[in-house]
């Protein structure tokens, strides 16, 4: 009995010392802990942000090249930050504009500067904001741009700008989210005989079997 009060007398628990670095010890190894669950979480997020945007352009970018291919005539314009692609002749009847395409694959495809839209009404920018939204294709399309591939030019005299047929169609498109972006360029061959054509102002007019600048 006198020895085992003897121990408990000499057993005086922990000094201050020993909590502090004890302390100490634990905050640093739960901090290393922090770090790690954090840095694997961004990572998963980041991954999952790239896979997203990856199926997001390869659809985008598709949908476009489709569109494109079928084009009977094009029109591309920009106008305060907002890009217009027609893909087809358009007349007014009876009050109401239509695309004029025997096969029912005219397009009008609408950015925005934010989102892509598509249409198959020539003038498809003037529904409600309600209603637009169910035209709505994508909106992380950060930036798009639509071009005559260089492959298709020749020279015609008066040193005008022209283009051969089957006509090539370079799109590039961006899309971005949470910081990070993805881009793709693709060239379409379209598949229809072009006789208008309108880029950016400048028209071109069939001559030949080619498209020639006015």
């Amino acid at each position: 009995m006198k020895q085992l009060l003897k121990i408990v007398q000499q057993n005086k628990g922990l000094s201050l010392v020993e909590v502090l670095v004890t302390l100490a010890v634990s905050s640093i190894v739960f901090s290393v802990i922090i770090v790690f669950v954090s840095s694997g979480t961004r990572f998963f997020n980041k991954q999952g942000t790239s896979i997203d945007l990856q199926n997001e352009l390869q659809e985008v970018s598709n949908v476009i090249s489709d569109t494109l291919m079928e084009a009977t005539a094009l029109y591309v314009t920009e106008e305060e930050g907002a890009l217009l692609i027609h893909t087809g002749e358009y007349q007014r009847v009876n009050g109401v504009y239509e695309f004029v395409n025997n096969k029912n694959t005219a397009r009008l495809i609408y950015w925005d500067g934010e989102s892509l839209y598509i249409f198959e009404d020539p003038t498809g920018t003037g529904y409600p904001e309600d209603e637009l939204e169910g035209f709505c294709y994508s909106h992380c399309v950060s930036d798009i741009k639509v071009s005559i591939d260089s492959s298709c030019r020749i020279k015609v005299a008066g040193n005008k700008t022209a283009y051969s047929q089957p006509l090539m169609v370079k799109v590039e498109i961006t899309v971005s989210a949470n910081n990070a972006s993805r881009s793709d360029s693709k060239i379409s061959s379209v598949r229809n005989k072009i006789t208008n054509m309108e880029i950016d102002g400048v028209k071109y007019v069939y001559s030949n079997g080619n498209l020639v600048q006015e």
